[in-house]
């Protein structure tokens, strides 16, 4: 029992930990995985409300729907505690520590993962779990029997837990609870203000997004049963006879010799007014592009409306600094005959009233929200370009001075141009 109990300690701990970790480098991204659950969540409970298609009281899928909408709300200070939770808990049962609170709480949780797995395999809500957020990406139903493996450990863990000792006394059991609890919330934090350190989608550092949009076609091998006119007999062949008029075509076989790959990249375009798209073009332009990456022009400021139009548009005192060195910026790049653009999910009303208000020179695009996220974790950030092949990218936190990104990029500036 006790090789088996070491067994699940080790199973749970590096799962946890490794998960953990996963989703502390990238904090918004989990954030957004939760969002995409507890919104889907919330629609079916709605639906099931007002079609009375459950057998579930009306009162409970009211307070379902609400929960959900809550979470949604709450989705980015929630997952910073599912984060530091999970790491913490994988450290101290591999540890030891504390396993009589550690082995309840992980059992909790792990409840709280399995529903959410089950509930998006049973009814084909979510097609990635964001477990192990972009690094290693598994479906629902394979996370779901996962985390099924993962609750028959932690039911041990919790049922032997009183005959878990820990590797350190008392105050070492202290010093490992307290130093896993501030590292995972100073990571948490740091991937939050910048970005996150090591970068697993499509859109990072040294990806090329023309390479990435390509769908690559698996290899068939086809072959055909004949049935020969003459004799009657039935055969298979790779390709056709030659003597083709004696044979009969009866049917054909299909056989995969390599899977064929998904494009990492889907959906991806840029539009102008017209709605036109301008990615092609972009993505074949042999000049330095910069793109002002901000999903949402509300989050920097406050929208005056009539009705639902934006009319006007008062920044932050954040905002108006952040884009008085944003503008000088662009001004920059049009000197050297560098593009300066801004991608945004927001509406033309809400562009014209941040334009005028910003005195913004350069164009602003349209582009699908959820892709302007999954390019980069921060409104705004920005993304240099060339061919196609991502070279930089910074959180609004890490704004590069232009200068000394000419000085990078070994690009002769003059600062009198």
């Amino acid at each position: 029992m006790k090789i088996l109990i070491w067994i699940a300690r080790i199973v749970v701990g590096v799962l946890f930990t490794l998960s953990g970790l996963i989703k502390a480098n990238d904090p918004i991204g989990f954030s957004y995985k939760l969002e995409e659950y507890f919104e889907v969540f919330a629609n079916k409970a709605q639906f099931y409300l007002d079609t009375h298609g459950s057998w579930f009281p009306d009162w409970l899928l009211e307070l379902a729907v609400w929960k959900f909408h809550l979470l949604h709300d709450i989705a980015l200070p929630f997952a910073t505690i599912l984060v530091v939770l999970e790491i913490v808990l994988g450290i101290c049962i591999l540890t030891g520590t504390k396993m009589k609170w550690v082995s309840s709480i992980a059992l909790v949780l792990i409840l709280f993962f399995t529903f959410l797995t089950f509930i998006s395999w049973n009814y084909n809500l979510v097609r990635s779990c964001g477990c192990f957020g972009d690094a290693i990406k598994i479906t629902p139903d394979q996370s779901f029997y996962k985390d099924l493996i993962l609750l028959f450990f932690i039911l041990l863990l919790f049922i032997y837990r009183r005959s878990i000792n820990s590797l350190f006394e008392q105050t070492g059991d202290r010093v490992v609870l307290g130093v896993s609890i501030l590292c995972s919330l100073l990571l948490v934090v740091y991937t939050y203000r910048h970005l996150p350190i090591i970068d697993f989608r499509p859109y990072a550092v040294g990806e090329n997004i023309k390479e990435n949009m390509i769908r690559v076609e698996g290899k068939k091998k086809f072959y055909y049963t004949l049935k020969n006119l003459k004799t009657g007999e039935e055969q298979e062949f790779s390709e056709y006879p030659k003597d083709v008029k004696n044979w009969k075509y009866i049917s054909i076989r299909i056989e995969k010799i390599t899977p064929g790959i998904d494009p990492k990249i889907e959906a991806f375009t840029i539009f102008d007014d017209d709605g036109n798209d301008l990615l092609p073009q972009i993505l074949e332009d042999s000049a330095y592009t910069f793109m002002l990456i901000s999903y949402d022009l509300e989050q920097l400021g406050e929208f005056e409306k009539e009705g639902k139009v934006a009319v006007g548009f008062k920044p932050t005192e954040k905002t108006k600094s952040q884009f008085e060195v944003l503008n000088a910026f662009a001004k920059e790049a049009d000197k050297e005959g560098m593009k300066f653009m801004v991608l945004t999910a927001s509406g033309i009303d809400y562009i014209g009233s941040f334009r005028h208000q910003m005195q913004t020179e350069y164009p602003f695009y349209g582009c699908d929200g959820t892709v302007l996220k999954t390019i980069i974790r921060a409104n705004p950030g920005l993304v240099l370009m060339k061919n196609g092949e991502v070279l930089g990218q910074w959180h609004i936190n890490d704004f590069p001075d232009f200068e000394d990104l000419m000085e990078d990029l070994n690009i002769n500036y003059s600062k009198d141009l």
